[in-house]
């Protein structure tokens, strides 16, 4: 018995380096150095306060503008797209809209639509309504015509 024992302790130790190697490489970011998590959540925390300043400056440049400036329309696109990698969906789908509203695009149409069910948590009528608008005037091999009629037919569900 002894030498079962001793061999088991070998397995044992051999298997620990590759099981190890691959939790890290499943979780961990071997191309960053190692950083304290104090250090890394005041970055996060500093890059967060910046954008919200950004998009501040972007929100009081487009109060300045007229609209239905094509150069307002671009920023209010953009302030979309800030608002929307912050997760602010509510936010985004207003910029889309007023975008939109100077200026049909079916695209950002279509991303406004789905802003605005992602920030109620369902496809209201007016979304359905913007979806279906979006469809109408989307090229046939628009890549996101397919997400669009699955939440159409999710609004009808509901």
């Amino acid at each position: 018995m002894p030498v079962l024992g001793r061999n088991r302790s070998w397995l044992v130790l051999a298997i620990i380096p590759p099981v190890a190697l691959l939790l890290y490489l499943s979780g961990g970011r071997p191309d960053l150095p190692a950083q304290p998590i104090g250090q890394r959540m005041a970055q996060a925390e500093t890059s967060e306060q910046e954008d919200a300043s950004l998009i501040d400056t972007l929100r009081q440049g487009l109060a300045k503008m007229n609209p239905a400036a094509p150069q307002a329309r671009q920023g209010y696109i953009l302030l979309g797209q800030a608002e929307a990698s912050r997760g602010s969906w509510g936010a985004a789908a207003a910029a889309w809209r007023v975008a939109i509203a100077h200026g049909f695009d079916p695209t950002v149409a279509m991303q406004a639509a789905e802003a605005q069910s992602r920030a109620d948590g369902a496809v209201g009528p007016e979304t359905a309504a913007l979806f279906r608008r979006a469809l109408d005037a989307a090229p046939a091999d628009a890549p996101w015509r397919q997400l669009a009629e699955q939440r159409l037919a999710q609004s009808e569900h509901h």
